[in-house]
Formats: C-alpha cells, structure tokens, sequence
C-alpha cells in the first residue's frame, strides 16, 4: 500500500485523487485500478484523468464480496494491526472494547495519526507473509524486475493533470466562484486584454481550492497564479469539502464568512467522525446480541419483505451551472 489519504470527512473524489497522485509518485504509475463503482471513483473527473494519463480502471462487479478480498483482507489488516493498538481505540466492538476508557485514552491528533500509520507500514511491508512467501517490499522487487520501469512524474506534474477550468471575469485583479476569491499580479494584464463579456480561463486543482490559475483564451498556455484571499480557510481544502460547509450555511440562511466557514468545516468533520462511531457500534451491537428465542409459528407463502473540462465534467459534485462569477 503506497498510495493514501487519511483525512476528516467522509469519502470523495479528491482524497481518492490525492491517494493515486501519492501511488504514482512513490511507484510510478500504474497500468490499472481495481475498484468498486463508488461515486468518488466512477465519476466523469476521475475518468477523465486516468484518461489523460494512461490508466485503465477496472470496475469490479457490483455486489460480488470476493471481487476485491485481497483489499478487505488488507483492510482488516489494518484494522487488528494498527488501529486497535492505538491509544483511544474502540475496537471492532462494544464488547470487544469492554471497559476500556477510549475517550479518556486517545491522544493523537490528526497528523500525528498519518505519521504513526506511515510508520507502520513500513513494518508492515518488511514483515514476512506466508503466502507470499516473502515480505511485500521484497515481492515488489522481484515483480518490478519482470516489467519495464513505470512511467515517473512530480507531484506538480500530477496535480497539474487533475486540473479542471472554471470561465470567471476578472475584477479587480481578482476571481470569484462559490464564494471565494483569488488574487495575483498578474491579472490585471489579462483583463486589459479581454474582450467586453470575454471571460478568463481559471484552471482549478479540486483536491486544493488554495491557489488557481489564470489565462487569456487566446493564450491559454500562459498561466497566471492567483492566491486565495482566505488561505488559513482555502489552502488544502477540497471542492467537495466547500460545497458541505456552503450547504450548511444556506440552511442557516448566513452569508459566506471565511472564520464561520472554518468553524462549520472543523464541526463537519467532528460530526461525520461522529456518526462513523455510531454506525459501528450500532453494527457491533446488531452482531453481538445473543438470537432471540423463537416459538413455532403457522406456516406462510407471503414472503419477508485540462482545458477542455470544465464544471459540467464533475458528474459527482453539485456545481451550479454557468462560467460567471457567483453573487454573494
């Protein structure tokens, strides 16, 4: 397991790209993916950018639970190696977690999360497998000898790959589209030679709404790069992660506020985490309850019962339609 992404929130196109952007600049790139059909995978962005860089994905079979068990078996690897052995676990279960203190125990934040699971990874691609016969790090080795060396890109070279376009005017030297802004200096010069009504072209990385690009139409090559007004809010944020804290918003009927939005971002996190919880204790409980006696009952017959993208080509995100600049 080379490429990951652990990060609050549930999951979405952008952390599956930042997963492969990691894959392929610590492997090279891959030939294919076996995956299920999960919007954050089976969507228009996605496809098109495994396109773009020569990546056949292979769409297993829906509801066939053997279709990937290489991948649960990993999963479930995960789980009895190294999340259960953290402090603040809740194991695989209420009973299983007994009377262990798990709120009172935990510790880690975030990053120091993704550090302890790098770590042991590495433990774990050293370690030997019996059906391997051999550790996963050596079994790569000896595969790696049998095919030609994998393609190499940068991760700039990656990112610059995922991008998409959105058509913004310019104004005072700035962009705006849902509510956030970018500014550089190289802007003006571009609006002094649009067109009256001609829009500029933005490029967009949805995996990091924290720096965009700008360009002429008839130059789209020359690129300018325009900083968010809001980094402690934009920089590393995803489209998808906006888009939830825009939706909250609107139902408080609030207007757009870079130091609200942080705060809605950090509490939608807590609370999808949250229901994470429930939904396996719940689960846990379902599982470990004894069966229920059952007495004889009648019988019955009734049965229980890149430039040419632009925001259209994101089929799993909830992009208004039009180029212009969004009201307040």
């Amino acid at each position: 397991c080379s490429g990951w992404d652990i990060a609050f929130g549930a999951p979405c196109a952008e952390k599956m790209m930042r997963a492969t952007i990691r894959a392929i600049v610590k492997n090279g790139k891959m030939a294919g993916i076996v995956t299920d059909r999960g919007s954050e995978v089976f969507n228009t962005w996605a496809i098109t950018t495994f396109e773009s860089l020569g990546i056949d994905p292979d769409y297993v079979p829906a509801g066939d639970p053997d279709a990937k068990a290489m991948m649960e078996r990993f999963f479930g690897t995960v789980n009895t190696g190294f999340c259960h052995n953290l402090p603040g676990t809740t194991k695989s279960s209420p009973r299983e977690r007994g009377d262990y203190p798990s709120n009172q125990s935990a510790c880690l934040n975030l990053e120091q999360f993704r550090n302890a699971f790098a770590q042991w990874l590495e433990v774990y691609h050293a370690t030997w497998h019996n059906k391997l016969h051999t550790s996963p790090a050596e079994k790569k080795a000896q595969i790696s000898t049998l095919a030609p060396p994998a393609e190499r890109y940068t991760e700039e070279e990656l990112n610059q790959r995922c991008l998409s376009v959105w058509r913004l005017r310019i104004d005072g030297g700035r962009v705006k589209k849902l509510h956030l802004t970018w500014f550089g200096p190289g802007l003006p010069e571009v609006r002094q030679r649009l067109a009256p009504k001609q829009q500029a072209l933005v490029y967009f990385n949805p995996c990091n709404l924290g720096t965009v690009w700008v360009a002429h139409p008839d130059t789209p090559q020359d690129w300018h790069p325009a900083i968010a007004s809001l980094p402690d809010y934009q920089n590393g944020l995803t489209l998808s992660e906006h888009e939830l804290v825009l939706e909250q918003l609107k139902a408080e009927m609030r207007r757009f506020d870079g130091d609200i939005a942080c705060i809605k971002l950090y509490a939608l996190n807590e609370y999808i985490e949250a229901c994470k919880h429930a939904h396996k204790g719940k689960a846990a409980a379902k599982y470990s309850k004894p069966p229920p006696s059952r007495t004889p009952r009648a019988e019955s017959s009734v049965l229980p019962g890149p430039e040419s993208l632009d925001s259209s080509d994101f089929s799993t995100y909830s992009l208004r339609s039009g180029d212009d600049n969004d009201s307040d």
